[in-house]
C-alpha cells in the first residue's frame, strides 16, 4: 500500500536541488568501462538490445530493473530487480538493503531509462555515485548531467540510441 508520492516528491526535489553541486565527470562512451542501466521491467525486451549493443563495443553493463505492483520477480536476469510491493516503504522509497545494493554497482556512466512514474528509481538515480548520468528529463526537474527531451515514453530504444549518439560525441579528458 502506498500512502501518497507527496513524500517521495519531496525527498526527489531535494536531492535533484543537490544534483548540480555533486562531482561528476563529462567521459566519453568510450572511456567508460562500467555502464549501469536503470529500467522499467515494462521495457525489458527493448532492454536486452540496448545491453547487446553496449555489450559489443566492450562494456561492463549491470542493471537495475523496476518491477511495479503485480509484477513477479524475474528468475532469468542477473540484474537489481526493484519491486515497489516489497522493496519500497509506504513512501516509495527503496528500502535500506535495496539502496546499498545498488550503490554498490559499478557505473562510470548511469543511463535512466526508467518511466516519468517511477519515483523509486529516480530517488535511486539521484542517490547513485556515477560519474556521468543521462536520462530523458522528467518535468521541470533536472536529474541528469546530460537530460535529453525526446517523445514519448514507449520508445525505450529510440531514446538509448540518442542517449548513445551524446555519449560518442563527447571528447574524454
Amino acid at each position: 500500500m502506498i500512502l501518497t508520492n507527496y513524500y517521495i516528491k519531496k525527498k526527489i526535489n531535494s536531492l535533484a536541488k543537490q544534483a548540480p553541486f555533486r562531482e561528476h565527470s563529462y567521459c566519453a562512451l568510450q572511456q567508460a568501462q562500467d555502464v549501469l542501466l536503470v529500467y522499467s521491467a515494462e521495457d525489458r525486451e527493448q532492454i536486452r538490445e540496448c545491453i547487446e549493443k553496449l555489450r559489443d563495443q566492450g562494456k561492463n553493463v549491470y542493471g537495475c530493473m523496476y518491477l511495479p505492483t503485480g509484477k513477479p520477480y524475474e528468475t532469468d536476469t542477473t540484474h537489481l530487480q526493484v519491486k515497489e510491493e516489497t522493496d519500497t516503504d509506504l513512501f516509495l522509497l527503496p528500502k535500506g538493503e535495496v539502496m546499498a545494493k545498488f550503490k554498490e554497482l559499478p557505473a562510470d556512466i548511469l543511463i535512466d531509462l526508467s518511466r516519468s512514474s517511477e519515483y523509486a528509481m529516480h530517488y535511486l538515480v539521484l542517490s547513485h555515485s556515477a560519474l556521468l548520468k543521462v536520462g530523458k528529463k522528467h518535468g521541470e526537474r533536472a536529474m541528469h548531467d546530460i537530460s535529453l527531451l525526446v517523445g514519448p515514453e514507449d520508445n525505450v530504444g529510440e531514446l538509448f540510441d540518442h542517449i548513445v549518439f551524446y555519449l560518442q560525441t563527447i571528447r574524454g579528458k
